[in-house]
Order: C-alpha cells, then sequence, then structure tokens
C-alpha cells in the first residue's frame, strides 16, 4: 500500500491554522485545499477521512495545482477514498508532468544573477500555455535549480541573458532546454510578481560592465495565460495562437485582467488575447479570471 506522505508537504497544524485553512479552501484558494486533503489524509489537527482529502485534493488539481494533481493520481492509483481507476490515474499523473519550471539568469562570468523561478503550463503540443509565479516548487529546489542554472552559465561564459526550463521526475530537477529571447512571457511574470526588470538590468551589463542584484521580494501572485475567443467560446492556448491575429495592442484593466496584450475590437468575433493576472494569492487569481471570462463569454 503507497503512504501519501512526503517530507515536503509534511505538517503539523495547529486549530487557529486549520481554521485559516478551512477559510482560504472555500474562498478556491489551491495551495489551501490541497493543504487540507493532506490533514484529512494523514490525519492531522482533524480526523483522518480519506473521502474528504480526495475531495479537497479533486479541488486544488482542477484549477491546475501540480502537488494536487499529483496526490489525486496517487489516490486513484491506489484506490484511497474513491475506486480504482486507471485511467484516472494516468490522466491526473499526466496533468501532473506537463507542467515545467523556468529560471532566467542575467549577468557575466563570475558574476550571475538567477531570478525568481516560474510555473508553466503546457498544451498537448507542450507550447506554454499559462505561466505562474510564485513557484510551487520547495525551497531545496529552487536552490537546486540555481544551483544548476549558474553551472549552465559558467560552462558556456554567458554574457547577457539566459532561460533554463526544467522538469520535475521522481523529485529530481532535470534539465529540458536553454534558450534566450526577448519579449517573453517569462519576464513578464516576474516582472509583474516582483518588480525586477530584466531589460534595466541587461543595460546595465552593457553599458556599464556589471549588474546589480535584483531585490528579490514576493509582490504578488501572477498568472499569465494566452486564450482565443470565437463568439461565446474562449480557450486556453498555447503562446502560438497569438500570432494567429493582428494587430495587438495593450490594454489595461481588460475586461477585470490587471492587462492585456489582444487583437480584441468591438463587435470582433474572434480575436487573441495574452491575459495577465494579479493578487495576493491563488485564490484571489482564480476568483478574478473567473469573472474576467464569465463576463468575455456574455459580451
Amino acid at each position: 500500500m503507497f503512504l501519501l506522505v512526503c517530507s515536503t508537504n509534511a505538517f503539523c497544524v495547529t486549530a487557529d491554522e486549520l481554521k485559516k485553512l478551512e477559510e482560504s479552501a472555500k474562498q478556491g484558494d489551491a495551495q489551501a485545499q490541497n493543504r487540507l486533503g493532506l490533514c484529512y489524509g494523514n490525519g492531522d489537527g482533524v480526523k483522518k477521512d480519506p473521502k474528504m482529502a480526495f475531495l479537497c485534493f479533486e479541488k486544488a488539481a482542477k484549477q491546475g495545482y501540480a502537488k494536487a494533481q499529483f496526490n489525486l493520481g496517487t489516490y486513484y492509483r491506489e484506490g484511497i477514498g474513491v475506486e480504482k481507476d486507471s485511467k484516472m490515474t494516468f490522466l491526473w499523473f499526466e496533468k501532473r508532468y506537463a507542467y515545467s519550471y523556468s529560471i532566467e539568469i542575467i549577468g557575466q562570468s563570475g558574476n550571475y544573477q538567477t531570478l525568481q523561478v516560474t510555473d508553466l503550463s503546457m498544451d498537448k503540443g507542450h507550447d506554454c500555455k499559462r505561466v505562474t509565479a510564485p513557484t510551487q516548487l520547495s525551497p531545496c529546489q529552487i536552490y537546486q535549480f540555481e544551483e544548476t542554472a549558474v553551472a549552465v552559465a559558467e560552462e558556456i561564459d554567458l554574457k547577457g541573458i539566459m532561460d533554463v526550463e526544467v522538469i520535475l521526475h521522481d523529485n529530481q530537477l532535470k534539465l529540458l532546454e536553454i534558450d534566450a529571447r526577448l519579449p517573453s512571457q517569462t519576464p513578464i511574470s516576474v516582472y509583474w510578481s516582483t518588480g525586477v526588470n530584466m531589460i534595466k538590468m541587461l543595460c546595465e551589463l552593457f553599458l556599464n560592465e556589471k549588474t546589480d542584484g535584483p531585490q528579490n521580494h514576493q509582490k504578488c501572485f501572477v498568472c499569465v495565460e494566452h486564450i482565443r475567443v470565437r463568439g461565446n467560446v474562449l480557450e486556453v492556448c498555447g503562446e502560438r495562437v497569438m500570432s494567429s491575429d493582428t494587430p495587438l495592442t495593450l490594454q489595461p484593466c481588460f475586461f477585470g485582467a490587471d492587462e492585456a496584450l489582444t487583437s480584441y475590437q468591438p463587435k470582433k468575433r474572434t480575436w487573441v488575447a495574452t491575459m495577465i493576472f494579479a493578487g495576493n494569492s491563488h485564490g484571489e487569481i482564480s476568483a478574478k479570471k473567473k469573472s474576467c471570462y464569465e463576463e468575455i463569454t456574455n459580451l
């Protein structure tokens, strides 16, 4: 029997902490829903209840929360709180590993600065459809990712900016690709989340031969995703969809989104957009997205 216990997920909750988790979970916070599922699954602070754990994981997993997708897949595989279902096991494990992780690194030999890690969600063609920050990776995994990025930069004698992408498999980060391009959705996400301006850092590097370390502080939670609208049907798509329509304009406060790059025009039936949502929690962003997309599909 597989026992769902992970050192990165293990924690002991007090009654007050449990109450806050329940409140956040009710508001749609996927991270809180997943942690509440762990409480019920392990009997931590509450009576052990596999069915309730399953329901909590399911709510978080359907919002795209990677850890919950893994936990839900495990419950289906082992028949914990639900009947065993190999098809559902594969479905949720496939969703879990549809994620990859990105880190930008800037500088020159002997002086590299790693920036905020972002989480990438892919479509079936492995085209990025969504970027979120801050990352779901653990502090230990973030440190390992930063060390890997610096090692790659030193090896190729980087001067400038580079994006390193990895996947998490068997609890190990595995290098997927390295590239460098601007504009890009990951620098946009990092800017909205932390306020760090990579263009400014690049200018400092090439004009002054140095980069001052960014002020790494969490400003907010951010979700950047690409959509295509056809009539009253809205679809989240890979970033290539943005090349399918023109002209694109930058629109602040776009149907409730904080900002959007879009081909939308009044009475236009088919259009695309890169949507930017910012908030103080995953739950706040989820609520903002839901309201925004409902308004768009009701046009």
